[in-house]
C-alpha cells in the first residue's frame, strides 16, 4: 500500500437555481473511503478572482455515519474567498472506513465557478510520525 493517498476535487460548480426542483444541483463532491487508519496532513482550497465569497469548500470526515468538518474558520464550516488560497495547518486522525468528502457550493445565481481543491492523508507516519519529527528536532543533550 502507498505511503499516502490524496484526494482532489477539480471541476466546475454551476450556478444557483432557486427554482429547482434539485436542491443541491449547485454543489459538486469527491470522496474517499479509508483502506486503513491515517492522518489527514493537508487541505488545500483555491477561490479565483471573481468568485466574490460565493464558492464554499467544506472539508468532512463521515464515521459511522456521522459527519463532521475538519475546519472551523471565523465560526463557520467551510472557506470562502476571492482570490484566496487556503492551505490551513491540520492533523485529524482517520480510521480504516471513514470517508474523507470535499464538497463545494456555489450561492451565486448567475455564474458558474471552478473548484480545486485537496486533502492528503498519511497512512504510514501518521501521529506517531509528526510526534517523532518534533521530537527529533529539540536539542536534548549531545554536544555543543
Amino acid at each position: 500500500m502507498e505511503r499516502k493517498a490524496y484526494l482532489s476535487l477539480f471541476e466546475d460548480v454551476p450556478a444557483l437555481d432557486p427554482d429547482a426542483e434539485d436542491d443541491e444541483q449547485n454543489v459538486v463532491e469527491a470522496s474517499m473511503e479509508m483502506e486503513q487508519d491515517g492522518t489527514i496532513e493537508q487541505i488545500w482550497a483555491r477561490n479565483y478572482i471573481g468568485h466574490d465569497f460565493d464558492l464554499r469548500y467544506q472539508f468532512l470526515v463521515k464515521h459511522d455515519g456521522n459527519e463532521r468538518s475538519l475546519i472551523d474558520h471565523l465560526g463557520k464550516e467551510f472557506l470562502t474567498g476571492d482570490d484566496d488560497t487556503h492551505d490551513p495547518d491540520l492533523r485529524e486522525e482517520v480510521q480504516e472506513g471513514d470517508e474523507i468528502i470535499i464538497r463545494v457550493e456555489n450561492t451565486e445565481t448567475e455564474y458558474l465557478y471552478h473548484a480545486n481543491a485537496a486533502v492528503s492523508v498519511d497512512y504510514e507516519a501518521g501521529l506517531m510520525g509528526f510526534i517523532e519529527t518534533v521530537l527529533d528536532a529539540l536539542p536534548f543533550g549531545g554536544e555543543n
